[in-house]
């Protein structure tokens, strides 16, 4: 608990698959399970998240992705906003304002090199309402000016933010986008573009997730959580098993 933010911390566990990236699924609609992994094939084409006809995807939504901006308001404090596309109001508005974010662990599964090729994060965050904040405000500022359109593929570069409260931005915008799940899991295929000092990148990533991580976790249920992640890191080693 904290007197700043009363209402409560929020864990954000993730399994992390590094080097060994798979990118071509068969069908979105089927379970995900272990022997998918043989269907895959790295670094193949799919869909981007704006003009795809993946739909299904998406849950029958069309969807322009997500936006994360993370930021330094003041040295040693980071924050971070998450944005979604309103199609009812016809921008981009936030949908997650995160405080206080932490890194609780970044345990190296497997690793060989500088970079982990498998490893478990676990971080912490506050979440605050954004509505009315000076934060909405400088969002809401940028895409109503006249020049304001997607520039490099990005809608909101760094550069947007200079002069604004929201110091020292690294924007990252999913542009490509696939998720399935089985009875117990999440695995989540992204490609994301990141704007950083005016550079940018592309990274592709895989998440796994279990489903009782997007559950509200506390003291009563601490013991079925230690038991998820010990779940998902034996699922994970079958994964391997299942690509050796």
């Amino acid at each position: 608990m904290s007197s700043v933010f009363p209402e409560k911390i929020i864990l954000k566990p993730k399994i992390f698959f590094g080097k060994i990236l798979f990118f071509d699924v068969i069908n979105p609609e089927d379970p995900f399970v272990i022997q998918e992994w043989y269907r895959f094939n790295a670094f193949a084409n799919y869909e981007s998240v704006e003009d795809c006809s993946c739909d299904k995807v998406f849950q029958g939504k069309k969807n322009k992705g997500s936006i994360d901006i993370g930021y330094v308001p003041t040295e040693h404090k980071l924050k971070r906003l998450k944005l979604r596309w309103n199609e009812t109001e016809n921008k981009w508005k936030i949908v997650q304002n995160f405080h206080s974010l932490n890194r609780l662990a970044n345990i190296d599964i497997i690793s060989g090199s500088k970079s982990p090729d498998f490893r478990l994060s676990l971080k912490t965050h506050y979440e605050i309402p954004s509505e009315g904040s000076k934060v909405e405000e400088v969002i809401n500022n940028i895409q109503s000016a006249k020049n304001f359109t997607k520039k490099n593929g990005m809608w909101f570069r760094s550069k947007d933010f200079d002069n604004t409260i929201i110091k020292k931005a690294v924007v990252r915008q999913v542009i490509e986008k696939k998720r399935f799940k089985n009875e117990n899991f999440f695995i989540t295929f992204k490609t994301i573009k990141e704007d950083k000092n005016n550079i940018i990148t592309i990274e592709k990533s895989i998440t796994l997730k279990h489903h009782t991580w997007n559950q509200e976790i506390n003291l009563d249920n601490v013991d079925v959580f230690m038991k998820s992640v010990i779940d998902t890191i034996l699922y994970v080693r079958k994964m391997l098993n299942a690509l050796v």
